[in-house]
């Protein structure tokens, strides 16, 4: 996946790379062809960026465009942002 961005969409600062999904969803809903990524890449940061309520996704389409390890990740994102850290 790649993107030009301004303000960029990942944090190089401190110890862990961050991602500003704030960012990564105003460019989904301002520039929706700007990210080059396959579709299950786009269905995964559209589900990311709804956890942080910055877009709606349908959860039909999300399933037919996932493969097993994706939807297991998507499960475990809905389930820490649920109840917390999963695991």
């Amino acid at each position: 996946m790649r993107a030009h961005t301004d303000p960029p969409l990942h944090g190089g600062s401190g110890s862990h790379p961050s991602v500003a999904w704030d960012s990564v969803g105003v460019l989904l809903l301002s520039k929706p062809g700007a990210l080059q990524c396959s579709r299950s890449e786009m269905v995964m940061l559209e589900v990311a960026t709804s956890l942080v309520s910055r877009r709606a996704v349908q959860l039909g389409a999300v399933v037919q465009a996932v493969d097993e390890s994706e939807l297991r990740l998507i499960l475990r994102a809905l389930e820490e942002a649920a109840y917390g850290d999963a695991g």
